[in-house]
């Protein structure tokens, strides 16, 4: 399902909280506002220099903001940023796309300039944490990744934001958050079951053809619905509503 920006959906989405500060990304080059609960994770391990890695240690959310090479593709960016994704997480048998948008910067991005294109995949992938190889240890993730187009520094900036919403019954993700206190099985978004998971990790999301559209599937239209309702997507519009190139020789 492709679609523009639904502006309802902008109107729906929280607005970005002005008294919070914006995070300082690439050394203040890059600053964009952050929610609160995330911490920078170079702070207690490494990070690539062409990355920004913010987690929240108490949902095992995380954003990643990167600066990669401007790929000659002719899929919508996002969507090969995703497949990009998948592979790196051994993941591609088991990931789908529910919908892309094509982001208008005057409203959707609107401190990035006019020259750019952006555009967003919502999507899901299950994912098995630290290569771990029991297929109960797969944790089901909604993904918002969004790809802003900078060809006069032939860059794409891209920004995925993770949200485990089922965690496997193996997953260190799970018992991570029990040693913490936290209670995993309340995180499933749309009630997902572990009956319903451990399926999706046996079988994966095969079957469906490139070319399959969400647009008619009852059960990817209610997983929307619920996801719009959801902070988490409302903070991942945020963050491209406030992202801003402060010092453009970052990319010289």
């Amino acid at each position: 399902m492709t679609l523009a920006a639904d502006p309802t959906m902008a109107v729906a989405a929280a607005a970005v909280d002005a008294s919070r500060d914006r995070a300082q990304l690439f050394g203040g080059a890059i600053e964009s506002w952050i929610p609160k609960s995330f911490v920078d994770s170079s702070t207690f391990r490494e990070v690539p220099d062409n990355q920004e890695v913010w987690v929240d240690m108490e949902t095992d959310q995380s954003m990643i903001i990167e600066l990669l090479q401007l790929e000659e593709v002719t899929d919508v960016p996002a969507s090969f940023h995703f497949w990009e994704l998948a592979d790196v997480n051994s993941a591609r048998d088991y990931s789908r796309i529910l919908r892309v948008e094509h982001l208008s910067p005057g409203t959707d991005v609107p401190h990035m300039g006019p020259g750019c294109g952006i555009t967003l995949v919502i999507g899901q992938q299950l994912i098995s944490k630290y290569r771990e190889t029991d297929p109960t240890s797969r944790n089901l993730v909604n993904i918002y990744l969004a790809v802003i187009r900078l060809p006069q520094v032939s860059t794409d900036l891209v920004i995925s934001y993770n949200h485990p919403v089922a965690l496997g019954q193996l997953s260190s993700s799970r018992a991570a958050l029990i040693s913490a206190g936290s209670h995993p099985e309340t995180a499933a978004l749309g009630g997902v079951s572990m009956t319903s998971l451990v399926a999706l990790s046996e079988q994966g999301f095969a079957g469906r053809p490139a070319s399959w559209s969400p647009s008619g599937d009852a059960e990817v239209l209610h997983v929307l619905a619920e996801l719009e309702r959801d902070v988490t997507l409302q903070n991942f519009r945020n963050v491209l509503r406030s992202i801003a190139i402060k010092d453009w020789g970052l990319f010289a």
